[in-house]
């Protein structure tokens, strides 16, 4: 962020990231998200790198095709 990184924030949780937002303020682009749809809002290969930490994705039966 101070070296001219642009920060965008991903979470399917609207109350973590209303935390998140009251540290970051306008310093980075926050979205809320589920995770187990594609990210619509953005170009394939946009990302320079990726953070993912305590991620648990399980599958639901009613999404299995």
């Amino acid at each position: 962020m101070a070296g001219g990184a642009e920060v965008v924030g991903i979470d399917g949780s609207a109350t973590l990231l209303s935390h998140a937002r009251k540290r970051l303020g306008d310093r980075a682009e926050l979205r809320i998200h589920d995770a187990e749809t594609p990210l619509d809002f953005i170009g394939d290969a946009s990302f320079d790198g990726v953070v993912c930490a305590l991620a648990s994705i399980l599958p639901q039966p009613d999404r299995v095709g």
